[in-house]
């Protein structure tokens, strides 16, 4: 595309919020992706007669990327990318240079939305060079490849999230008497996600009685109806 610079952000259609991906984050700070979020303004709250603090709070428009991830259509912005309806001067710009085009495309999987790619400044003039709609041919191909392997990513840690909340029920009931049903259900979640992380159409969970129990030596699962009798 010959962009300048890039930016990705990632999706959870469930909370309808969005945030931006950095290497390493551990935190990331998530907004909402349909209403405008109100931010205080810092210039007047300290002013002699100021009003009160309710009353300072301006509305801070979401951004171009948040409005690709609720309507799920590209945003290509011309020179200058201010003039967008969507752009946010919080959110939109860059910290060391002028966001002067501005190309934005939703990367989906299995029709859902799972990131947003943005791209900045076109190279070649600066009061020129666009995105054209051969560029957005191609950043349409390229999230259409990316999808999946972003999904795949998501799923990888909800997964190992759900295996560390796992390991630590297990230590509190290590000690206390529990239902070996119950262990089976808390289990039959993590490996539920772990089917869609590779795809697969069907999982099923196999315990293996214990001899130091008196149980003769079998494999046992749940009936489909959910009622956890053993088959």
């Amino acid at each position: 595309l010959e962009a300048e610079y890039v930016r990705l952000w990632m999706v959870d259609d469930k909370t309808s919020q969005i945030w931006e991906w950095h290497p390493g984050q551990v935190n990331p700070v998530k907004r909402s992706y349909w209403e405008a979020e109100p931010k205080v303004d810092t210039k007047n709250m300290f002013k002699k007669g100021a009003p009160p603090l309710m009353k300072l709070l301006r509305t801070q428009k979401a951004g171009i990327a948040a409005d690709v991830a609720r309507t799920g259509v590209t945003i290509n912005v011309p020179f200058p990318a201010v003039q967008s309806s969507s752009f946010s001067i919080e959110i939109d710009r860059l910290p060391d240079e002028q966001a002067r085009t501005i190309i934005c495309e939703p990367i989906r999987y299995h029709g859902e939305i799972v990131a947003v790619v943005q791209c900045y400044n076109k190279s070649g003039d600066p009061e020129e060079a666009h995105f054209s709609p051969m560029d957005e041919i191609l950043i349409g191909v390229l999230a259409h490849h990316c999808g999946g392997a972003m999904r795949n990513c998501m799923l990888h840690q909800e997964v190992m999230s759900a295996s560390k909340r796992a390991l630590n029920v297990i230590r509190l009931t290590h000690h206390y008497p529990c239902d070996s049903k119950d262990l089976y259900f808390l289990a039959s979640v993590f490996f539920d996600r772990t089917r869609e992380l590779i795809d697969a159409t069907h999982c099923t969970l196999w315990i293996a009685s214990s001899s130091l129990l008196g149980e003769s030596k079998t494999l046992w699962a749940t009936s489909p109806d959910g009622h956890g009798d053993r088959l």
